[in-house]
């Protein structure tokens, strides 16, 4: 197929230029600079939060298995699924919580002050400097 387009390009008033591949991630999230006292309060919530989310999909999902002891294959089958998917999602972003927290307890600690930038990526939801 041969394009002939010859025309000006027209673009919206919200276009991003982008130098990186396709599926970079251009909206969404925010950031925020925490001092002082706040920012001890607000790492320290962060890294137990991240704690507490983790330990809870992996205790929901020992429950659901126990639940699954004595019942059929269906059973189970669903209840593995369940399992998996509540232990892996809360783990992930529990995971990336408490790695967050930390790195903003060691920056406290450094610096006396954190800045936490969220973002749409799924994979990467915040980051701090």
């Amino acid at each position: 197929m041969e394009l002939c387009y010859d025309g000006a390009l027209v673009l919206s008033s919200s276009y991003a230029v982008m130098d990186e591949e396709e599926m970079t991630y251009t909206e969404g999230g925010g950031s925020r600079t925490y001092r002082g006292n706040q920012g001890w309060a607000a790492a320290v919530a962060l890294t137990s939060a991240g704690l507490f989310l983790s330990g809870m999909g992996k205790a929901v999902g020992v429950t659901i298995i126990r639940g699954c002891i004595g019942g059929g294959p269906i059973a189970w089958i669903c209840g593995i699924a369940a399992t998996v998917a509540i232990m892996y999602g809360s783990g992930a972003l529990g995971g990336q919580m408490y790695s967050a927290g930390f790195q903003a307890l060691y920056c406290m600690a450094k610096k006396g002050k954190f800045t936490l930038k969220t973002t749409s990526n799924p994979f990467g939801l915040f980051s701090v400097s």
